[in-house]
C-alpha cells in the first residue's frame, strides 16, 4: 500500500497576492483627487471602498489609512462628530507617526473652526510633536 499523496500547498499568484494592495491604492487615489478638488461625497465613497477592502484583506495599516481619511472628509462635509470621533480613534490605536501628526492636525483644525480654541491647541501641541517624530 502506498502512502496518500500529500496535497502540495499552493502559493497565490504574485499578482493575485497584490492585488488587495493595488485596489486599495488606486481607490484611496481617487478618493485623494476627489478631495482636492473639494468633491467630498466622490472621495467619501471611494475611501468607503477602500476601506472595504482594507477590512478583507485585513491590513490592520491600510485600515487605520482608510479610516484616517474618512475621517478627514466627514469633518469636510460636516459630519463633525463623527469625524472627529475617527480621529481620536487614530490617535489612540495607531503608532505610526504620519498617522498622528494628520489626524491630531486635523482634530485641531476643525475644532479651531468652531471657536473651540483651547482643544484646538492640545491637539496642535499632539501635531506639532509627531511633526518632530517625522524629522
Amino acid at each position: 500500500m502506498t502512502p496518500p499523496e500529500s496535497t502540495p500547498h499552493l502559493e497565490p499568484a504574485p499578482a493575485a497576492a497584490d492585488e488587495p494592495s493595488r485596489q486599495f491604492e488606486e481607490l484611496s487615489r481617487i478618493g485623494q483627487q476627489a478631495t482636492l478638488v473639494g468633491d467630498f461625497r466622490r472621495a467619501l465613497t471611494f475611501y468607503r471602498r477602500a476601506h472595504d477592502v482594507a477590512v478583507l484583506a485585513d491590513d490592520p495599516e491600510r485600515i487605520d489609512r482608510a479610516h484616517l481619511n474618512l475621517s478627514m472628509v466627514r469633518v469636510q462635509l460636516g459630519e463633525r462628530k463623527l469625524g472627529e470621533e475617527g480621529l481620536r480613534e487614530i490617535l489612540l490605536r495607531s503608532t505610526e507617526p504620519t498617522m498622528r501628526f494628520s489626524a491630531a492636525y486635523n482634530l485641531a483644525s476643525s475644532l479651531r473652526k468652531q471657536g473651540r480654541y483651547d482643544r484646538a491647541m492640545r491637539f496642535a501641541r499632539r501635531a506639532l510633536e509627531q511633526a518632530g517624530e517625522l524629522g
